[in-house]
């Protein structure tokens, strides 16, 4: 078959997996060689498949009260599940206006609230593909433009060697009482590191009381480690960042600096 960019991006998993008959693969490497866009596309997702996934094999162990709070999220999605089946059985005999105020009824609402330190490192460990794979801060900042109620810049690290930005997806964040602030997850590879980066609208979050704290150009960066990991959390505005790596600090906090 003759295969054109939005072909290489459908089926490049399958070419990875050698899914793809000898022809086909062939094709693949002749678009390689003359697409450099594809090309650039295709270094990215082989480093992400060769360093990252590897990587991501290191246990990263829930802490008692995550685990708390994940066992209560598959209890009340059970619960939910039951009670959304209910409503297509009596579906047939309720009139839609009141099949809709039931469903409204029955939804279970999101309760507690789980700490952005613990919630980023969570993320961080989570092997949930990228909804954008890109190496381009532009074409990433693009795709997310309109999909949260907020626009972001990115981190820039055209400058340090050894980075590079696999990509990002839009996330959630528990917050207060019982809203989820949505949120942008980017993730970069730094050598065969992982440094992953949350995007979200800080509210009255303060980065001043916790954590340890210093000054990078001009804002508070506030410290912590988690499970293996550390966190490095500012906010630039109304935004919050939360950096996460199991990078030296030291390299971390190089890393912002340059990129903010």
């Amino acid at each position: 078959m003759k295969i054109d960019c939005t072909d290489f991006r459908k089926y490049l998993d399958a070419y990875f997996d050698g899914e793809l008959a000898d022809p086909e693969r062939g094709e693949f490497d002749a678009h390689i060689a003359v697409c450099g866009d594809c090309r650039k596309h295709y270094a990215q997702r082989a480093w992400f498949q060769g360093a990252i996934r590897p990587a991501l094999r290191r246990s990263c162990s829930l802490s008692e009260g995550a685990r708390a709070r994940l066992q209560d999220s598959l209890v009340g999605a059970r619960r939910q599940l039951r009670r959304r089946s209910m409503i297509r059985r009596l579906a047939p005999v309720v009139p839609a206006a009141v099949a809709v105020g039931a469903v409204f009824m029955l939804v279970t609402p999101l309760t507690g609230f789980v700490p952005v330190i613990d919630e980023a490192v969570e993320q961080h460990c989570e092997q949930a593909p990228v909804e954008v794979p890109t190496p381009e801060t532009d074409e990433l900042e693009g795709w997310f433009a309109g999909k949260l109620p907020f626009r972001f810049q990115a981190p820039r690290f055209r400058q340090q060697e050894g980075v590079m930005l696999l990509g990002g997806r839009l996330t959630r964040l528990a917050g207060p009482e019982t809203t989820r602030r949505q949120a942008a997850y980017l993730v970069y590879g730094v050598g065969r590191h992982k440094l992953s980066v949350l995007v979200f609208d800080g509210g009255s979050l303060d980065v001043g009381d916790v954590g340890r704290q210093q000054v990078v150009n001009g804002r508070t960066l506030s410290m912590h480690d988690s499970r293996g990991y550390r966190v490095a959390l500012f906010r630039q505005g109304e935004l919050a960042y939360a950096v996460t790596s199991d990078l030296p600090e030291e390299r971390m906090v190089d890393l912002i600096s340059a990129a903010f």
